[in-house]
């Protein structure tokens, strides 16, 4: 026999049948283990090692000539925008007297870029030069190894600004590669 809303409403919930029943041992165990991997998972994606090793821009170093001439107090700058993690950013240097410069690894962070996705990062240098502007390399990154731009070589290179535009891989530009 079902109970009216009156007797319902008179009686506290534990007192009926429902309430009643031990709890499901494996469902608890499985709530909480349900729940252990969700926070192990949130934790691993929010890590520094999961928002860092984003590279992109790996380390550049080499030297500037003109007509074959070193080019000493020349400004070297480095630009790129990357299209997942929304950044852009610009960094520079001045040529030593031998004309040789060194710009380090340009990493990225984001919390959402260990989700499935196609890297696309492009990449820019400029050669200033008494207030000319010579484009020295240009490209588009698209993973995030360190050296990918050339192949896995590391980007050293001879940059010749008289000379004519060439393309290397996914690259281009007046430059190159020294051993």
């Amino acid at each position: 026999m079902r109970p009216t809303y009156d007797q319902l409403m008179k009686t506290s919930c534990t007192s009926l049948p429902l309430f009643h029943r031990a709890p499901d041992a494996s469902a608890l165990t499985r709530a909480k283990l349900c729940a252990a991997g969700f926070i192990c998972f949130v934790l691993a994606a929010c890590s520094d090692t999961a928002m860092d090793g984003y590279v992109l821009f790996s380390p550049v170093s080499g030297s500037v000539h003109l007509n074959g001439v070193v080019l000493p107090d020349a400004r070297v700058e480095r630009r790129y925008h990357w299209r997942w993690g929304k950044k852009s950013g610009t960094d520079e240097t001045t040529t030593d007297k031998q004309g040789r410069f060194s710009m380090p690894e340009i990493t990225g962070r984001s919390m959402s870029a260990w989700l499935p996705h196609e890297p696309y990062v492009t990449q820019d240098m400029n050669v200033y030069v008494s207030g000319k502007k010579y484009e020295v390399w240009g490209g588009v990154r698209r993973d995030y190894d360190t050296n990918s731009e050339l192949a896995g070589r590391a980007i050293k290179l001879r940059i010749e600004l008289s000379a004519e535009i060439s393309i290397y891989g996914q690259s281009a530009g007046r430059f190159t590669i020294e051993p």
